[in-house]
């Protein structure tokens, strides 16, 4: 499902639909208004959206913990090789400093990306 919304809404819309509606079953209606959670979370045009795919059904949301906690991680690595003070990291990705730490010692960004040393 979550491949899915990232291909009609794009990754930033899809995370603040998980984060608001992750865990719950969510009614699409068909003509969204603008004062109605679906649109207040991810706008007019991701509401159009997400009703012309759905609209008329009840979306059952992920929550969507393991993609979320990746997509922080290669933002505080991106942060991170811009510069970014760790305080400043944490407050922007919404953690503790603590955990920007472990990240950037543990984690390392897209490892499937990344060359493999030689043998």
């Amino acid at each position: 499902m979550l491949e899915e919304l990232i291909e009609i809404l794009g990754h930033e819309a899809t995370l603040k639909l998980v984060q608001r509606f992750g865990g719950t079953a969510l009614y699409i209606p068909q003509n969204p208004q603008a004062n109605h959670p679906l649109t207040l979370t991810i706008g007019e045009q991701g509401a159009a959206l997400l009703s012309s795919y759905f609209g008329g059904e009840n979306l059952y949301l992920p929550l969507g913990r393991k993609w979320a906690r990746e997509l922080q991680r290669e933002r505080i690595h991106e942060l991170r090789s811009s510069a970014v003070p760790l305080t400043e990291i944490a407050k922007s990705v919404g953690c503790t400093t603590r955990w920007v730490r472990m990240v950037l010692k543990d984690y390392s960004p897209n490892p499937i990306n990344q060359p493999q040393p030689p043998l």
